[in-house]
């Protein structure tokens, strides 16, 4: 047991420590593409690829509903080096995802042949050239994406997130390059160069990624084609389904922000709210840095009855939050330098939009502590039942304190849908870990 215990650190440690060079870098790429892509696009027209953006992220619950539900099976038999039984389930995982996401984009394709979808993205006087072909390119790529997403998964159930933000870091970069580029070669048609390359970059990049990694460091795992395709299995039945109904009440509560402000508001809010979530996400960015890879050792720790170590790391995790609730309140006090700095003119975002970002991003990491811990060992139960009344409440919400409070109030009633989770979550984990303490 000493043995483990040690191993299981040991690969924590390393994967905090790997990832913190990349995540910096990601942070500061994600920073440099906000300021680009308004300079080329303009706020308006960011905003209008920002709801899109939010649309498509809805069908990532497919991705993560089956990626949640097999990570923990991949992290046990990679804890008995059981190789076949990992290469079986990535199979059926992709196979699941395969058969969503074909059935996903024929249902958008179809449905915006059928109604305008123009009008529910772009505001009223305004009009994007191509607009139907764009949402539709979009589609096919972006939904397809989230198949070979399932990569990120694999590292992070065999304790390799590094792996995994490397690939990411590569993905933003070349984003980045390509809005560059755009900048200083694109006159016309500003929309349909930048959605194009927005779409494509990120499948081309885990595509070529799952193949790269199943050919190397992967090798063992390499799943097979015809397996995948052609075998006759039941992929969904190793679906824990309490993964994708917390996942899409999750997206209706963090993703329905930019859609509601195109539709009530308009583009340049959606641009203006989404600068100030992305300078508070530091915190989230920061605080996931640490979090992340507890999920397998949190699941593997619970698979050897190791209870003092998950006291004592979700301990700590509780102290790292502390600190990073100071870095909220500084980051709070200086928004409007940050602001003008990074944008490189005077951006008037709304003090209580700062505020209240900067609640959310710590609310949203203190869940984050207790429901990596419950995720990791499929207590869903609780989490389940709390997020779906909170999902309900959400959109009427958020409609009702935007139009008392403006843009601030959208993220306020995120706040507001997320406080029973962060009250009754930590009182499952003590509930829990007493469950295990016994049983032990």
């Amino acid at each position: 047991m000493p043995e483990a215990v040690a191993s299981r650190t040991k690969k924590l440690l390393f994967n905090i420590a790997g990832t913190g060079a990349i995540k910096a870098l990601n942070i500061g790429i994600g920073f440099f593409l906000v300021r680009f892509s308004i300079q080329f696009l303009g706020e308006e027209n960011y905003g209008v690829w920002l709801a899109m953006l939010s649309f498509f992220t809805w069908f990532s619950a497919f991705e993560v509903g089956v990626s949640s539900s097999v990570r923990n099976f991949i992290t046990k038999a990679f804890a008995e080096s059981n190789f076949e039984q990992i290469k079986a389930l990535i199979e059926k995982a992709l196979k699941a995802l395969s058969m969503i996401y074909v059935i996903s984009i024929a249902a958008i394709l179809v449905a915006s042949f059928m109604f305008p979808i123009q009008h529910f993205f772009v505001g009223d006087g305004s009009e994007i050239p191509n607009f139907s072909f764009i949402f539709r390119f979009s589609t096919v790529f972006y939904l397809s994406h989230f198949v070979f997403f399932l990569l990120n998964t694999v590292y992070f159930a065999i304790h390799r997130t590094t792996a995994s933000f490397l690939i990411l870091a590569i993905q933003n970069a070349l984003l980045l390059l390509g809005v560059v580029a755009m900048i200083q070669l694109v006159d016309t048609n500003q929309f349909l160069y930048y959605a194009i390359w927005f779409s494509v970059v990120p499948a081309a990049t885990w595509f070529i990624a799952s193949i790269v990694s199943y050919l190397t460091s992967l090798k063992q795992a390499k799943p097979s084609f015809t397996k995948t395709v052609f075998k006759k299995s039941e992929p969904f039945k190793m679906v824990n389904w309490a993964f994708f109904l917390i996942q899409i009440c999750m997206l209706v509560i963090y993703s329905t922000d930019n859609l509601i402000i195109i539709n009530l508001l308009g583009g340049t809010d959606v641009a203006l709210y989404n600068i100030a979530f992305k300078y508070f996400n530091i915190i989230q960015v920061g605080f996931n840095l640490i979090i992340v890879p507890y999920w397998s050792s949190f699941t593997d720790a619970a698979h050897q009855k190791d209870v003092p170590w998950i006291k004592k790391n979700v301990s700590i995790l509780l102290q790292i939050w502390l600190a990073f609730a100071v870095l909220a309140i500084l980051m709070y006090l200086v928004a409007p330098t940050a602001y003008r700095l990074w944008m490189g003119k005077e951006i008037e975002i709304p003090t209580l939009l700062s505020m209240i970002m900067a609640l959310s991003a710590l609310l949203t990491a203190w869940i984050a502590i207790f429901s990596y811990f419950l995720n990791a060992v499929a207590e869903l139960k609780a989490q389940r039942n709390i997020i779906l009344v909170s999902a309900f409440i959400n959109i009427p919400l958020s409609i009702w304190l935007l139009g008392l409070f403006g843009i601030s109030g959208v993220i306020m009633a995120t706040c507001v849908s997320l406080l029973p989770l962060a009250i009754v979550l930590p009182q499952q984990y003590l509930r829990v870990v007493q469950k295990m303490n016994i049983e032990s």
